[in-house]
This record gives C-alpha cells, structure tokens and sequence, in this order.
C-alpha cells in the first residue's frame, strides 16, 4: 500500500528546535484527525473522558490519564470514542533532538533503530502502569 497520500508534512515546531505540544478536545474543537503518518515522535496523553487512537489499524481507547506512543512512520488517527469526547495532548518531537554530533553513538544505538523500522516498543500505557507513571509527570509540566 502507498501511504505517501496520508504524509502530514507540518514541522512541529520549528526548524531549529522541532516540538510543541499541542491541546486537543474531541468533539469541541474537532470532530477526529484523519489518518497519517509523519516522521516525529508523537505522545497522546488523555486527560478526561476518552478518546480513541487507531495506530496501525488497531483501535486503542484511552480512558483519564492512559497514554499512547507513536513511533515515527506509524499510520495512525485520533477519534471521539463516547458521547461525550475526550480532552488529550499531543507531545510531537523530531528524532533530530536527539542527535549530538555526526557520529554519536548513543543516536545510532538508541534511536535510529526506530527510524529505520529495525526495532518498536509497546505503544499503548494505562494509567498506573510503571512506563506511564515515569512519563507522565513530565507531560503534565509542559
């Protein structure tokens, strides 16, 4: 399948310093975003209510607090799940700032792997468990 049609190509950010976050409330603000794909990180935190992720075609509902991370190339969508919507972040961040200088080491061990499709992690993260109770925190004071 050609996904090249579903590219978000908007810098987050800026060129120099590629992150923002972003607040969300479905179905206040928007009704869903679409399904694409870019190549930043992307962290959906859910603050109240729910919201639901499909992240490769499989529906993730986030309920208060869950979270959920989009790998770079990921094709995924943000919808309302109930009635009433969900408020959520959305953390965005280029693989770039990361990198130090041309050949550092801890970049090419540790993050272009999942530039190049070579290794993923779990995605989805409710509420209590140690990943989301680590990340969390940080989250909450951007």
């Amino acid at each position: 399948m050609d996904y090249a049609p579903l590219q978000e190509t908007k810098i987050h950010g800026t060129a120099a310093f590629p992150y923002s976050v972003y607040h969300g409330r479905i179905p206040e603000w928007l009704r869903s975003f679409p399904l694409h794909w870019h190549d930043d990180f992307e962290i959906i935190y859910c603050m109240k209510g729910q919201i639901q992720i499909t992240l490769w075609g499989q529906a993730h509902v986030l309920h208060d607090k869950d979270l959920i991370v989009i790998l770079p190339h990921a094709v995924h969508s943000i919808e309302q799940n109930s009635s009433k919507g969900g408020e959520y972040f959305n953390i965005m961040f280029h693989a770039s700032l990361f990198k130090g200088t041309e050949e550092d080491p801890c970049y090419a061990k540790y993050v272009l792997p999942f530039l190049k499709g070579e290794k993923t992690m779990d995605c989805f993260y409710p509420a209590g468990s140690p990943f989301n109770q680590t990340v969390a925190p940080g989250i909450l004071s951007m």
